[in-house]
């Protein structure tokens, strides 16, 4: 993941996002339903035609939340109330760097090295629903791999 001032000339639009997380939830699921399946083809067309291959930002820790992200940063952060987006691949799998509007709410030193910021997320829509609904989806498999880890 990585902080953007502004959106890139090929950021994906609200709607491609939209697809690329039901795509995403898709994999994860034994039967796929016909608007599964038409999300996934609009995804792949949109792709075909775009022909871009995207550089992904470094790999880092985060601590991703249906509200907010949080994450260290080792370069010089935005003040609290900047306003931008946060690049993201949610996937090693099927990586697509998503750019999610939001807004810096906090900064504070990390006593490890660097900083660590805070940024509200600011969807609206099917989007956040989407999002909040993968978020969710990971959360929950985070707590199943560590309840099977305690066994």
């Amino acid at each position: 993941m990585q902080w953007c001032q502004s959106l890139p000339p090929a950021a994906a639009s609200d709607w491609e996002m939209l697809r690329y997380l039901m795509v995403l939830a898709d994999f994860e699921q034994p039967a796929a339903p016909i608007e599964l399946a038409q999300a996934k083809q609009d995804l792949q067309l949109l792709w075909l035609a775009r022909q871009q291959v995207a550089a992904l930002p470094l790999a880092q820790t985060v601590q991703l939340g249906m509200q907010a992200i949080v994450w260290t940063s080792q370069t010089a952060t935005p003040q609290p109330g900047a306003t931008g987006y946060v690049a993201l691949a949610l996937s090693t799998h099927f990586p697509r760097l998503l750019h999610l509007p939001a807004t810096i709410t906090a900064v504070a030193a990390n006593p490890a090295g660097g900083q660590w910021v805070q940024a509200e997320w600011q969807l609206a829509g099917p989007l956040q629903d989407q999002f909040e609904t993968t978020v969710f989806r990971y959360h929950r498999r985070a707590i199943s791999n560590a309840r099977q880890g305690q066994v």
